[in-house]
């Protein structure tokens, strides 16, 4: 039996069955690429904000027994594992040292110098920052080597950005 001219199937359907392999195979390729961008995007550091809680810049004035109060502001950048950046101390601005990161702490020491006439010491700051709720911290400075006595030094800072 021949169907009439205008009954007959179409060449396209016909057709199905010859790139029906091509179909699997471009199917299995887009699989691929979005299991590859999934895999990525868990993996990347760009996608997870995993960036230790006291990264940033951070302002606030402090009391200073003999300086009364000063801007302060602490700069913290992390590289890797690697903590770095700058912490002021009576405005002044200083590299930071030594630095130590336990639990929800951050420690770590900055030096100076201090003069009394023509007479020089080295001066050491000792840091420890704590998370004092979002986008605030807690700061001490213990100062030791000055020619004065200072007491521990307690203040807050805002996350600046």
């Amino acid at each position: 039996m021949t169907l009439p001219e205008d009954e007959k199937l179409p060449v396209a359907v016909s057709g199905v069955k010859r790139s029906l392999p091509r179909y699997y195979a471009e199917t299995g390729v887009l699989f691929a690429l979005v299991v590859a961008l999934g895999i990525f995007l868990l993996t990347s550091r760009y996608w997870l904000d995993d960036e230790p809680w006291f990264v940033g810049v951070w302002t606030g004035v402090a009391e200073h027994a003999v300086a009364g109060s000063v801007s302060e502001r602490v700069e913290l950048r992390m590289t890797g594992t690697s903590v770095s950046g700058s912490a002021s101390y009576r405005g002044v601005r200083r590299a930071l040292e030594e630095p130590n990161i336990a639990d929800d702490r951050l420690s770590f020491v900055t030096r100076g110098r201090d003069r009394i006439g023509n007479q020089w010491a080295e001066v050491t700051y000792r840091y420890t920052l704590e998370t004092a709720g979002e986008n605030r911290m807690q700061v001490s400075v213990e100062v030791s080597g000055s020619f004065r006595d200072e007491a521990p030094l307690v203040f807050s800072l805002s996350r600046e950005r």
